[in-house]
């Protein structure tokens, strides 16, 4: 007996709030699909086409790998020969196109999943509203186009740290918990470090340069991403020997600004297709390149410097020339690097003096500049309300106006004289993170990364620059400052004016690495929650109604590796509970009817917490019942390790049920040893996966 088990949950919309297009070509065939296929083909997502008289659409669009295409039909005779037919054509069937018979109405995706929808009049435009995803996707229905506007309550992380400001603070509400797994993408082992921006929809990754085991493809590329299911759109190089780990990139209305190794030059790359832009030209000077950018309400802020400066162990805004491209490895990567200034000279260093430009992205001009007389340690700048912030190395704090005119310095002794200046002990995973946070109340904290007395942060005054106490703080929300204390599971609310402690907030889990505000949370999340990771110094952000995660090359704290993104189910639970018959379970069984049995295996990796663990016990010699060759070799890429999945080329797991081990040849394998009491978990899964 066969039981169907659909998964569906209520999206409720407004007609107000979509737009419908009524248009179509005299031909009888919507030409604007016609657009739409050919736009699709030169980025990636998720498709689902249920007219068969765009079939050859399907098999084009999924001979692209960076698509997954659904071909959901209503005829049982039309599928099969469908099926047939995406055998033989490129071995496409069960790996970027899936062919199915199944209803229109309702369709077996969750909420905001397709990018793409090419549907019947037999789907409603309300089902077809559900199911595409917010800003990218497009649907197709009775000569209709329907899109969706982003969530309401949806905020958007298009700096490093969320802001020019530097605080770690999503103000997204369209996520709200309870929450389910939309996606997990890949790959599965990354980014040692890098940065994370998400703007309209699409999540970027900047991947960092170190190369370590089969990580060497992602090694410098920038990864887009669609939110809302995980595929890759597209990717592409970073420009040689910038750290992604810096605050080089920003994003804001369609467009991803990045630090060139062009001297002055910034790259203009269009979100959407991951193509170049006209680049702008900050300078003509060759001996300063742009490390430090932000973006907020149509200016672009960058810093000109030099860029090896400063050169402390492996922290600079541009890495030293390894050429890690050609499999070298990043030496400098040890806990801890220490200053060291090199070998006395008789030729004094020359430390060039930096520049703050201003660029207005509507005209497409310089707004305002200001040269500095000092030169300016990239992480010691920030924006906030039109105003920058930054110390300059002749050890003074200084606030710009809008116009790019001095508003105040502060370079009293009673703070600078308690900060180390020598940037000792430089901690590898905050060692690009930014030393100025602003606060929406107008105040200020600064600490030379790891400097200070103790490792304390100085806070200021935002209107006049006054001093106003030292002590410890993580970062600023609203009029509030949170103190995250690490493994106690709580954070402390302090009054930003005095350091006085006014009340405790919840933290969720984290270990070592950077935490972030969600206000779906009510409290600080951790970079490690959820059962994912990302790598320590990359929060988990809420964007645009999605908890995302980066995937990291960590294996601590026996998290699961790979990039998911969590959306809200309050909508299913919620129907769950009204009506507990549907929509969780359907079919021809009676309802209760279903009885779980040893060696089942009724879900995705077996369990809904995707822990399942699939055994065979019986006769010592086992008999083979069946077996289906593949219509291709499985090959493994260049650099990948061989039994590591690889996007969705790649072999199922074996599963073991009504006593039949089902699975390919080459997973099959002896169990390993059992752990020893000697080695850490994390070391164990590694040498045994």
């Amino acid at each position: 007996m066969k039981y169907v088990i659909y998964l569906l949950i209520t999206f409720v919309c407004a007609t107000s709030v979509f737009a419908v297009d009524d248009t179509v070509a005299a031909s009888g065939k919507d030409g604007r699909i016609a657009v739409a296929l050919e736009q699709a083909a030169q980025g990636g997502g998720v498709a689902c086409v249920e007219d068969v008289s765009y079939a050859d659409a399907a098999f084009t669009l999924a001979r692209n790998p960076q698509w997954t295409v659904h071909l959901l039909l209503p005829d049982a005779d039309q599928t099969a020969k469908m099926r047939a037919r995406a055998v033989v054509a490129d071995g496409l069937l069960g790996r970027s196109l899936y062919v199915e018979a199944g209803a229109a109405d309702p369709l077996p995706y969750p909420d905001h999943l397709l990018d793409l929808l090419i549907a019947t009049p037999k789907t409603s435009e309300a089902e077809a509203l559900r199911v595409i995803s917010p800003i990218r996707g497009r649907a197709y229905v009775g000569g209709k186009e329907i899109v969706k506007p982003e969530l309401p309550g949806s905020d958007w992380w298009t700096n490093r740290y969320h802001g020019p400001d530097n605080n770690q603070v999503s103000r997204d509400t369209a996520f709200q918990m309870p929450a389910l797994q939309q996606y997990l993408a890949m790959p599965f082992c990354s980014a040692l470090e890098g940065s994370m921006l998400i703007d309209d929809g699409i999540k970027l990754e900047f991947y960092d340069w170190t190369v370590k085991e089969h990580r060497k493809l992602y090694c410098g590329q920038v990864v887009a991403r669609s939110l809302y299911n995980g595929q890759i759109i597209w990717r592409r190089e970073l420009p040689h020997r910038i750290k992604p780990d810096a605050p080089l990139m920003a994003v804001e209305k369609g467009r991803l600004y990045c630090a060139s190794d062009e001297p002055g030059q910034v790259l203009v790359i269009a979100l959407a297709t991951g193509k170049d832009l006209p680049p702008i030209m900050l300078s003509a000077e060759t001996n300063r390149h742009a490390t430090w950018l932000a973006v907020e309400n149509g200016k672009l802020y960058a810093l000109l410097a030099d860029r090896n400066w400063p050169k402390i162990g492996n922290v600079s805004p541009f890495s030293s020339p390894w050429q890690l491209q050609e499999g070298k490895q990043d030496t400098d990567l040890g806990e801890f690097s220490t200053y060291n200034p090199g070998p006395a000279s008789a030729t004094p260093v020359v430390i060039i003096p930096s520049s703050i430009v201003c660029w207005d992205l509507t005209t497409n001009r310089q707004a305002w500049r200001h040269d500095d007389a000092a030169a300016i340690d990239f992480r010691t700048l920030g924006e906030r309300g039109d105003k920058v912030y930054f110390f300059g190395e002749d050890k003074r704090l200084v606030c710009l106006d809008e116009d790019g005119k001095q508003l105040w310095e502060n370079k009293d002794a009673d703070w600078i004289d308690t900060m180390d200046l020598g940037r000792a002990k430089i901690w590898t995973i905050v060692r690009n993170a930014s030393a100025i946070q602003i606060s929406e109340s107008g105040q200020l904290s600064f600490n030379l990364i790891n400097g200070g007395s103790k490792g304390t942060k100085s806070y200021f005054d935002c209107a006049t620059g006054k001093f106003l106490w030292k002590g410890n703080g993580s970062f600023y929300h609203d009029d509030k400052l949170i103190q995250v204390l690490f493994d106690s599971g709580t954070a402390q609310v302090m009054d930003p004016k005095t350091g006085t402690m006014v009340g405790n907030v919840s933290s969720y889990g984290g270990w070592c690495g950077v935490r972030s505000w969600v206000p779906a949370m009510n409290g600080v999340l951790g970079h490690a929650s959820f059962g994912y990771k990302s790598p320590c110094v990359i929060p988990t952000p809420a964007a645009g109604g999605v908890l995302c995660f980066y995937p990291s090359v960590c294996t601590c704290l026996g998290v699961f590796p790979g990039a998911p993104g969590f959306l809200s189910a309050g909508n299913l639970l919620k129907t769950a509970a009204e009506n507990p018959d549907h929509p969780l379970e359907t079919g021809t069984a009676v309802a209760g009817a279903i009885k779980a049995a040893v060696g089942d295996w009724p879900q995705y990796r077996g369990n809904a917490g995707h822990t399942g663990c699939s055994d065979l016990s019986g006769a010592v010699t086992l008999a083979v019942r069946a077996t289906c060759p593949l219509d291709h070799p499985i090959v493994v890429p260049p650099g990948h390790f061989a039994y590591r999945w690889k996007w969705l080329d790649r072999p199922t797991p074996p599963v073991t049920c009504g006593g039949l081990d089902c699975g390919s040849e080459g997973w099959c394998r002896t169990p390993p040893p059992p752990p020893q009491a000697n080695k850490p978990f994390d070391k164990h899964r590694k040498e045994h996966l």
